[in-house]
């Protein structure tokens, strides 16, 4: 059956759908930081209860110089794996630029054929040496090991003043098993990794489509911004959602973090044919085909919602699936029929 969409159309549905994509890609690159971090803390507690286990009360004062000493060596050892942890999503994130690079050129390609690409290599260096939000993300991430080893001194000392035994200062610091470490002060620090890797996945797509605009002006002139409207879409990408730019102009995102707007070229009108206009979330999905709906939902709540019996009026990923790379070019070659 032919696709009844126009070319601008398809398109369109194919960078919203990329851009699902790229925030699973994030979530991976995420839990491959927090392995790094979670490889810590059963040193950390252990530490923690050998220090402290001549005294489980820890209410002397005199025990400051102790708990000092101890806090000092666990922000050493979670700082050397925060800066493992960095290395970990440049190396992912750098990758991304190659993958983003082909999934531009192979998308545009369908119908302007001879585009002209970048360097992936250029591009990564370039992307990850770029500011978002006014840091690197590889200063984020040591901005996050600062605030980590704060909330771990937090913690102890919090858990001493307390009269708390070792054991309990540690399921302080790092959680407990029955609650899988989600209750421990280490958990804020893999939320902030969460939001960091997500929203430099979407930099370095946005920083490495805009290279590969910039090499072809002569076919692609003009760029619609597009805001995933749901209920969490904020005030300032609301208001942005549908303007048109001249190429290399106005704000790229993301503009804050966790940001999901999409900055793409549209292609000529005569090649195109009209610019789609934005929508919100729900429309989008419920007019996608089913492939594309069990991909992002799931086949019982694709089903629910083909049926009327499910609104998916949020912009959620449900599951919060994660993807590698190649999973990310097996998707989009299996939903956006194109080879990446």
């Amino acid at each position: 059956m032919a696709d009844a969409r126009t070319p601008n159309e398809q398109l369109l549905d194919s960078q919203i759908l990329w851009q699902v994509l790229l925030l699973r890609y994030g979530a991976y690159v995420r839990s491959r930081i927090v392995e790094v971090l979670n490889g810590t803390e059963l040193d950390v507690a252990s530490q923690i209860r050998g220090a402290l286990a001549t005294d489980p009360g820890n209410r002397d004062p005199n025990r400051a110089a102790e708990l000092e000493r101890l806090v000092r060596r666990l922000e050493d050892m979670r700082r050397a794996a925060w800066l493992r942890g960095a290395d970990v999503a440049e190396e992912h994130l750098g990758a991304l630029a190659e993958v983003e690079e082909e999934h531009d050129h192979d998308l545009y390609g369908l119908w302007l054929p001879g585009l002209r690409r970048p360097s992936w290599l250029v591009v990564a260096g370039l992307a990850l040496a770029a500011p978002v939000q006014g840091r690197t993300v590889r200063r984020w991430l040591e901005d996050a090991a600062t605030d980590d080893g704060r909330r771990i001194r937090t913690a102890v000392f919090a858990g001493a003043g307390l009269g708390e035994t070792p054991a309990q200062i540690a399921r302080r610091v790092v959680g407990s098993a029955r609650a899988n470490g989600l209750d421990g002060a280490t958990q804020i620090s893999r939320n902030h990794i969460d939001t960091i890797t997500r929203t430099g996945a979407i930099h370095v797509s946005a920083f490495t489509r805009d290279q590969f605009f910039r090499l072809n002006p002569q076919v692609l002139a003009l760029e619609q911004f597009v805001a995933v409207l749901d209920g969490a879409t904020t005030p300032l990408c609301r208001g942005l959602d549908g303007n048109r730019y001249p190429l290399g102009t106005g704000p790229i995102p993301p503009l804050h973090m966790r940001c999901r707007s999409i900055r793409y070229a549209v292609l000529p009108r005569e090649v195109g044919g009209p610019i789609p206009e934005p929508e919100v979330y729900g429309a989008w999905i419920r007019r996608q085909s089913q492939a594309v709906q069990v991909e992002l939902m799931g086949a019982t709540r694709a089903a629910r919602m083909r049926a009327g019996a499910f609104d998916a009026d949020k912009f959620t990923d449900y599951g919060a699936r994660e993807m590698s790379l190649d999973q990310v070019r097996a998707a989009a070659r299996r939903l956006m029929g194109y080879e990446v």
